[in-house]
Protein backbone atom coordinates (compact mmCIF):
# COMPACT_ATOMS: atom_id res chain seq x y z
CA UNK A 1 0.00 0.00 0.00
CA UNK A 2 2.66 2.39 0.74
CA UNK A 3 4.47 1.53 -2.23
CA UNK A 4 1.25 2.31 -4.11
CA UNK A 5 1.22 5.93 -2.49
CA UNK A 6 5.10 6.45 -3.22
CA UNK A 7 4.24 5.35 -6.93
CA UNK A 8 1.41 7.74 -7.13
CA UNK A 9 3.84 10.85 -5.60
CA UNK A 10 6.23 9.93 -7.38
CA UNK A 11 4.04 10.46 -10.93
CA UNK A 12 2.45 13.58 -9.46
CA UNK A 13 6.26 15.46 -8.38
CA UNK A 14 7.13 14.54 -12.39
CA UNK A 15 3.56 15.38 -13.54
CA UNK A 16 3.71 18.74 -11.54
CA UNK A 17 7.35 19.72 -12.46
CA UNK A 18 6.83 18.77 -15.88
CA UNK A 19 3.93 21.07 -16.36
CA UNK A 20 5.64 23.87 -14.23
CA UNK A 21 8.88 24.27 -15.85
CA UNK A 22 6.77 24.36 -19.66
CA UNK A 23 4.62 26.75 -18.64
CA UNK A 24 6.93 28.86 -16.91
CA UNK A 25 9.33 28.87 -19.85
CA UNK A 26 6.18 29.21 -22.35
CA UNK A 27 5.07 31.88 -20.05
CA UNK A 28 8.03 34.02 -20.01
CA UNK A 29 8.79 33.12 -23.92
CA UNK A 30 5.38 34.44 -25.13
CA UNK A 31 5.61 37.49 -22.52
CA UNK A 32 8.73 38.56 -23.85
CA UNK A 33 7.04 38.68 -27.39
CA UNK A 34 3.66 39.78 -26.77
CA UNK A 35 5.81 42.86 -24.95
CA UNK A 36 7.91 43.08 -28.33
CA UNK A 37 4.74 43.43 -30.13
CA UNK A 38 3.19 45.78 -28.10
CA UNK A 39 5.71 47.73 -27.93
CA UNK A 40 6.10 47.67 -31.67
CA UNK A 41 2.38 48.68 -32.12
CA UNK A 42 2.81 51.85 -29.60
CA UNK A 43 5.68 53.21 -31.45
CA UNK A 44 4.23 52.55 -34.74
CA UNK A 45 0.89 54.66 -33.31
CA UNK A 46 3.29 57.18 -32.16
CA UNK A 47 5.15 57.48 -35.21
CA UNK A 48 1.83 57.73 -37.35
CA UNK A 49 0.58 60.51 -35.44
CA UNK A 50 3.41 62.37 -35.57
CA UNK A 51 4.23 61.69 -39.45
CA UNK A 52 -0.07 62.86 -39.57
CA UNK A 53 0.18 66.14 -37.15
CA UNK A 54 3.60 67.16 -39.07
CA UNK A 55 1.72 66.89 -42.26
CA UNK A 56 -1.47 68.87 -41.70
CA UNK A 57 0.79 71.56 -39.75
CA UNK A 58 2.94 71.69 -42.97
CA UNK A 59 0.20 72.03 -44.91
CA UNK A 60 -1.26 74.85 -43.00
CA UNK A 61 2.28 76.81 -43.14
CA UNK A 62 1.89 76.18 -46.31
CA UNK A 63 -1.58 78.08 -47.27
CA UNK A 64 -0.26 80.66 -44.75
CA UNK A 65 3.26 81.32 -46.33
CA UNK A 66 1.00 82.14 -50.10
CA UNK A 67 -1.35 83.85 -48.31
CA UNK A 68 1.19 86.65 -46.87
CA UNK A 69 2.98 86.34 -50.62
CA UNK A 70 0.31 87.11 -52.15
CA UNK A 71 -0.54 90.18 -49.77
CA UNK A 72 2.90 91.22 -50.46
CA UNK A 73 2.32 91.26 -54.60
CA UNK A 74 -0.61 93.08 -54.66
CA UNK A 75 1.01 95.43 -51.99
CA UNK A 76 4.07 96.10 -54.49
CA UNK A 77 2.18 95.18 -58.05
CA UNK A 78 3.08 98.41 -59.74
CA UNK A 79 -0.91 98.95 -61.07
CA UNK A 80 -1.51 99.15 -57.29
CA UNK A 81 0.70 101.50 -57.22
CA UNK A 82 0.44 103.49 -60.21
CA UNK A 83 -3.91 103.69 -59.11
CA UNK A 84 -3.32 104.99 -55.48
CA UNK A 85 -0.76 107.70 -57.43
CA UNK A 86 -2.83 109.08 -59.66
CA UNK A 87 -6.60 107.50 -59.41
CA UNK A 88 -7.50 107.49 -63.19
CA UNK A 89 -10.28 105.11 -64.10
CA UNK A 90 -7.82 103.03 -66.55
CA UNK A 91 -5.66 102.40 -63.68
CA UNK A 92 -8.56 101.32 -61.90
CA UNK A 93 -9.71 98.59 -64.31
CA UNK A 94 -6.76 97.05 -64.51
CA UNK A 95 -6.04 96.94 -61.08
CA UNK A 96 -9.57 95.54 -60.66
CA UNK A 97 -9.33 93.13 -63.33
CA UNK A 98 -5.81 92.04 -61.95
CA UNK A 99 -7.32 91.10 -58.52
CA UNK A 100 -10.45 89.76 -60.17
CA UNK A 101 -7.83 87.22 -61.50
CA UNK A 102 -5.90 86.61 -58.41
CA UNK A 103 -9.69 86.01 -56.64
CA UNK A 104 -10.23 83.89 -59.06
CA UNK A 105 -7.91 81.91 -59.55
CA UNK A 106 -6.56 81.25 -55.74
CA UNK A 107 -10.38 81.04 -54.58
CA UNK A 108 -8.87 81.81 -50.96
CA UNK A 109 -10.11 85.43 -50.36
CA UNK A 110 -13.63 86.53 -49.47
CA UNK A 111 -12.18 90.24 -49.96
CA UNK A 112 -9.60 91.97 -51.17
CA UNK A 113 -9.28 95.15 -50.88
CA UNK A 114 -6.79 98.78 -51.41
CA UNK A 115 -7.46 101.51 -49.20
CA UNK A 116 -6.89 105.15 -49.28
CA UNK A 117 -4.50 106.65 -46.19
CA UNK A 118 -8.30 107.95 -44.50
CA UNK A 119 -9.97 104.52 -45.04
CA UNK A 120 -12.08 104.59 -47.71
CA UNK A 121 -12.45 101.48 -49.89
CA UNK A 122 -11.03 102.38 -53.33
CA UNK A 123 -11.48 99.34 -54.94
CA UNK A 124 -12.87 96.17 -53.47
CA UNK A 125 -13.29 92.32 -55.03
CA UNK A 126 -15.88 90.14 -53.61
CA UNK A 127 -15.64 86.61 -53.95
CA UNK A 128 -18.82 85.83 -54.08
CA UNK A 129 -18.79 81.81 -53.59
CA UNK A 130 -16.47 81.24 -56.65
CA UNK A 131 -18.47 84.15 -58.58
CA UNK A 132 -15.52 87.20 -58.66
CA UNK A 133 -16.78 90.80 -58.63
CA UNK A 134 -15.75 94.56 -58.48
CA UNK A 135 -17.86 96.93 -56.04
CA UNK A 136 -19.36 99.40 -57.74
CA UNK A 137 -17.71 102.85 -56.25
CA UNK A 138 -20.74 104.40 -54.67
CA UNK A 139 -21.01 100.91 -52.57
CA UNK A 140 -17.45 101.30 -51.42
CA UNK A 141 -17.37 102.00 -47.86
CA UNK A 142 -15.70 103.77 -45.18
CA UNK A 143 -13.22 101.39 -42.83
CA UNK A 144 -11.55 104.04 -40.59
CA UNK A 145 -12.95 102.86 -37.67
CA UNK A 146 -12.39 99.03 -38.09
CA UNK A 147 -9.65 97.21 -36.40
CA UNK A 148 -7.89 95.97 -38.65
CA UNK A 149 -7.32 99.89 -40.17
CA UNK A 150 -6.51 101.32 -36.80
CA UNK A 151 -3.95 98.30 -36.25
CA UNK A 152 -2.03 98.68 -39.72
CA UNK A 153 -1.57 102.48 -39.46
CA UNK A 154 1.47 102.50 -37.13
CA UNK A 155 3.07 99.67 -39.47
CA UNK A 156 6.05 100.67 -41.39
CA UNK A 157 7.18 99.69 -45.21
CA UNK A 158 6.72 95.58 -45.49
CA UNK A 159 5.53 95.29 -42.16
CA UNK A 160 1.94 93.23 -41.71
CA UNK A 161 -0.61 92.71 -39.71
CA UNK A 162 -2.67 89.63 -38.81
CA UNK A 163 -5.60 89.57 -37.36
CA UNK A 164 -6.95 86.66 -35.06
CA UNK A 165 -8.69 83.97 -36.82
CA UNK A 166 -12.49 84.38 -35.89
CA UNK A 167 -15.75 84.04 -37.05
CA UNK A 168 -16.87 87.08 -40.32
CA UNK A 169 -19.41 89.44 -38.79
CA UNK A 170 -22.18 91.26 -40.73
CA UNK A 171 -24.41 93.78 -38.91
CA UNK A 172 -22.54 92.83 -35.89
CA UNK A 173 -23.94 89.64 -35.56
CA UNK A 174 -22.01 86.58 -36.61
CA UNK A 175 -22.30 85.27 -39.94
CA UNK A 176 -24.37 81.80 -40.63
CA UNK A 177 -23.33 79.76 -41.83
CA UNK A 178 -20.22 80.33 -39.75
CA UNK A 179 -17.31 81.85 -42.10
CA UNK A 180 -13.83 81.47 -40.04
CA UNK A 181 -11.64 84.60 -41.57
CA UNK A 182 -8.34 85.66 -41.05
CA UNK A 183 -7.71 89.26 -42.31
CA UNK A 184 -4.17 90.70 -43.26
CA UNK A 185 -3.12 94.23 -44.28
CA UNK A 186 0.31 96.34 -45.13
CA UNK A 187 0.74 99.52 -45.64
CA UNK A 188 2.01 100.59 -49.59
CA UNK A 189 4.57 103.18 -49.88
CA UNK A 190 5.69 104.84 -52.87
CA UNK A 191 9.30 105.09 -53.67
CA UNK A 192 9.68 108.18 -52.01
CA UNK A 193 9.06 106.55 -48.71
CA UNK A 194 5.67 108.25 -48.49
CA UNK A 195 2.61 105.89 -47.91
CA UNK A 196 -0.24 105.99 -50.16
CA UNK A 197 -2.40 103.48 -48.77
CA UNK A 198 -2.94 99.78 -47.70
CA UNK A 199 -3.70 96.53 -49.05
CA UNK A 200 -5.87 94.15 -47.27
CA UNK A 201 -7.19 90.47 -47.79
CA UNK A 202 -9.65 88.68 -46.47
CA UNK A 203 -8.61 85.10 -45.76
CA UNK A 204 -11.56 82.06 -46.30
CA UNK A 205 -10.30 80.29 -42.94
CA UNK A 206 -12.21 76.87 -44.09
CA UNK A 207 -9.62 76.41 -46.37
CA UNK A 208 -7.19 75.85 -42.83
CA UNK A 209 -10.06 73.81 -40.95
CA UNK A 210 -10.35 71.94 -44.21
CA UNK A 211 -6.34 70.65 -43.73
CA UNK A 212 -7.87 68.80 -40.51
CA UNK A 213 -11.23 67.79 -41.84
CA UNK A 214 -9.42 65.81 -44.70
CA UNK A 215 -7.20 64.38 -42.16
CA UNK A 216 -8.69 65.49 -38.74
CA UNK A 217 -9.17 61.46 -38.18
CA UNK A 218 -6.13 59.80 -37.78
CA UNK A 219 -5.97 56.21 -37.59
CA UNK A 220 -6.31 56.23 -34.32
CA UNK A 221 -6.68 59.57 -32.91
CA UNK A 222 -8.42 62.29 -33.15
CA UNK A 223 -6.64 66.20 -34.51
CA UNK A 224 -7.74 69.61 -33.20
CA UNK A 225 -6.52 72.88 -34.05
CA UNK A 226 -5.91 75.31 -30.92
CA UNK A 227 -5.10 79.19 -30.71
CA UNK A 228 -2.60 81.02 -28.84
CA UNK A 229 -5.07 81.01 -26.03
CA UNK A 230 -6.49 77.52 -25.70
CA UNK A 231 -9.27 78.43 -27.86
CA UNK A 232 -10.62 75.38 -30.03
CA UNK A 233 -10.87 76.31 -33.83
CA UNK A 234 -11.43 73.09 -35.05
CA UNK A 235 -12.21 69.84 -33.51
CA UNK A 236 -14.43 66.67 -33.50
CA UNK A 237 -16.58 68.70 -31.43
CA UNK A 238 -18.49 71.91 -32.58
CA UNK A 239 -19.77 73.04 -29.43
CA UNK A 240 -16.55 73.44 -28.31
CA UNK A 241 -15.44 75.54 -31.81
CA UNK A 242 -14.79 79.35 -31.43
CA UNK A 243 -15.89 79.37 -27.70
CA UNK A 244 -14.32 83.07 -27.69
CA UNK A 245 -16.54 84.66 -30.05
CA UNK A 246 -19.77 83.80 -27.83
CA UNK A 247 -20.61 85.69 -24.38
CA UNK A 248 -22.01 82.58 -23.11
CA UNK A 249 -18.64 80.03 -23.94
CA UNK A 250 -16.44 82.01 -23.32
CA UNK A 251 -14.85 79.97 -20.40
CA UNK A 252 -14.97 76.70 -22.90
CA UNK A 253 -11.09 76.37 -23.23
CA UNK A 254 -9.00 73.36 -23.51
CA UNK A 255 -7.28 75.36 -20.76
CA UNK A 256 -9.98 74.97 -17.98
CA UNK A 257 -10.34 71.55 -18.50
CA UNK A 258 -6.48 70.32 -18.87
CA UNK A 259 -4.86 72.85 -17.52
CA UNK A 260 -1.46 70.63 -16.79
CA UNK A 261 -1.94 69.17 -20.58
CA UNK A 262 -2.30 72.82 -21.65
CA UNK A 263 0.56 74.04 -19.97
CA UNK A 264 2.97 71.10 -21.63
CA UNK A 265 1.29 71.54 -25.05
CA UNK A 266 1.79 75.65 -24.91
CA UNK A 267 5.46 75.28 -24.52
CA UNK A 268 6.60 72.52 -26.26
CA UNK A 269 7.03 73.46 -30.37
CA UNK A 270 6.56 69.60 -31.35
CA UNK A 271 6.41 66.40 -30.07
CA UNK A 272 4.50 64.01 -27.98
CA UNK A 273 3.80 63.06 -24.36
CA UNK A 274 1.76 60.54 -22.53
CA UNK A 275 -1.13 61.46 -19.67
CA UNK A 276 -3.33 58.53 -18.00
CA UNK A 277 -6.01 59.38 -20.51
CA UNK A 278 -3.98 58.59 -23.74
CA UNK A 279 -1.51 59.99 -26.02
CA UNK A 280 -0.80 63.67 -27.07
CA UNK A 281 1.11 64.76 -30.77
CA UNK A 282 1.89 68.20 -30.85
CA UNK A 283 2.53 70.22 -33.66
CA UNK A 284 2.91 74.59 -34.12
CA UNK A 285 2.07 76.88 -36.73
CA UNK A 286 3.36 79.45 -36.34
CA UNK A 287 1.61 82.24 -38.43
CA UNK A 288 4.49 84.57 -39.79
CA UNK A 289 5.99 84.56 -43.33
CA UNK A 290 8.23 81.54 -43.84
CA UNK A 291 11.93 81.63 -44.97
CA UNK A 292 11.12 86.18 -45.56
CA UNK A 293 13.86 88.04 -44.71
CA UNK A 294 12.13 91.36 -45.52
CA UNK A 295 8.28 91.32 -44.06
CA UNK A 296 8.21 92.31 -40.73
CA UNK A 297 5.13 90.87 -39.00
CA UNK A 298 3.63 93.51 -36.66
CA UNK A 299 1.87 91.12 -34.42
CA UNK A 300 3.07 87.42 -33.29
CA UNK A 301 0.55 84.69 -33.20
CA UNK A 302 1.01 80.56 -32.87
CA UNK A 303 -1.85 77.99 -33.30
CA UNK A 304 -1.30 74.25 -31.78
CA UNK A 305 -1.98 70.98 -34.12
CA UNK A 306 -2.79 68.35 -31.52
CA UNK A 307 -3.70 65.06 -32.26
CA UNK A 308 -5.25 63.00 -29.23
CA UNK A 309 -5.04 59.40 -28.91
CA UNK A 310 -7.28 57.81 -25.81
CA UNK A 311 -5.90 55.42 -23.94
CA UNK A 312 -8.95 52.72 -25.08
CA UNK A 313 -7.73 52.90 -28.71
CA UNK A 314 -4.57 52.42 -27.55
CA UNK A 315 -5.45 49.69 -25.61
CA UNK A 316 -8.09 48.76 -28.48
CA UNK A 317 -5.01 48.10 -30.89
CA UNK A 318 -3.00 45.77 -28.38
CA UNK A 319 -5.55 43.58 -27.09
CA UNK A 320 -5.44 41.73 -30.17
CA UNK A 321 -2.20 41.05 -29.96
CA UNK A 322 -2.64 40.04 -26.05
CA UNK A 323 -5.43 38.05 -27.15
CA UNK A 324 -3.39 36.59 -29.59
CA UNK A 325 -0.06 35.42 -27.19
CA UNK A 326 -3.11 34.18 -24.85
CA UNK A 327 -4.13 31.58 -26.79
CA UNK A 328 -0.14 30.36 -28.06
CA UNK A 329 0.15 30.17 -24.02
CA UNK A 330 -2.83 28.49 -23.59
CA UNK A 331 -2.31 25.81 -26.11
CA UNK A 332 1.60 25.34 -24.95
CA UNK A 333 0.20 25.05 -21.59
CA UNK A 334 -2.24 22.46 -22.88
CA UNK A 335 0.60 20.48 -24.23
CA UNK A 336 2.81 20.94 -21.83
CA UNK A 337 0.07 18.47 -19.75
CA UNK A 338 0.28 16.07 -21.89
CA UNK A 339 3.34 16.29 -21.87
CA UNK A 340 3.56 16.05 -17.82
CA UNK A 341 0.83 12.95 -17.89
CA UNK A 342 2.92 11.11 -20.52
CA UNK A 343 5.99 11.40 -18.46
CA UNK A 344 4.14 10.61 -15.40
CA UNK A 345 2.52 7.75 -16.84
CA UNK A 346 6.14 6.62 -18.57
CA UNK A 347 8.02 6.93 -14.97
CA UNK A 348 4.77 4.76 -13.12
CA UNK A 349 5.76 2.05 -15.66
CA UNK A 350 9.18 1.86 -15.77
CA UNK A 351 8.87 1.94 -12.08
CA UNK A 352 6.28 -1.42 -11.89
CA UNK A 353 8.80 -3.27 -14.03
CA UNK A 354 11.69 -2.51 -11.85
CA UNK A 355 10.03 -3.94 -8.81
CA UNK A 356 8.49 -6.70 -11.44
CA UNK A 357 12.18 -7.58 -12.05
Amino acid sequence: MFKHYSDISLSLRIFLGTVIFLSALAGLGTYFLYAQAADSIKKSLNLNESIHNKMIAQSINLDLKTLFMDLYLVASHVETKYFLLYRDERNRLDLESELMALSTISGAYDQIRILGNDGKELIRINYNNGHPASVPADKLQDKVHRYYFQESLPLKDREIYISPFDLNIENQKIEVPLKPMIRVSTPIYDDTGCRIGFAILNYLGQRIINRLDGGGHSESGSTMLLNENGYWLASAHPEKNWAFMFEDRKDLTFKAGAPETWARIKTMDQGQFSTPSGLYTVSTVSVTPLDSVKVKVAEHREWKVVCFTSADNIRAYVTPVRLRYLTIFGVIFLLSVLIGLTRARFSAARENNRRDL
